[in-house]
């Protein structure tokens, strides 16, 4: 997978396995290609640069439903 496969905004994960991160920006280091990554553990935020051989990009998931789509119960029977 080349550089040009990223974009910022899109989940990638490390190959090897690693928490989501989400794509920052894609660009050079050094001369070579690189991926800005930003992912959280817990409350703290990291950040790093990773070959884009390294990554894999990771599947949208589909959205959940809208609220609007569910029924809920009440005690009395549904609303």
């Amino acid at each position: 997978m080349d550089q040009d496969t990223f974009a910022a905004g899109q989940v990638v994960q490390l190959k090897s396995g690693g928490p989501l991160m989400t794509v920052e920006m894609v660009g050079e280091r050094y001369g070579d290609p690189h991926v800005w990554c930003v992912w959280f553990d817990k409350m703290k935020k990291f950040n790093d640069t990773f070959r884009p051989e390294a990554l894999k990009l990771v599947p949208a998931k589909a959205p959940p439903p809208a609220f609007a789509n569910v029924g809920y119960a009440s005690a009395k029977g549904r609303i």
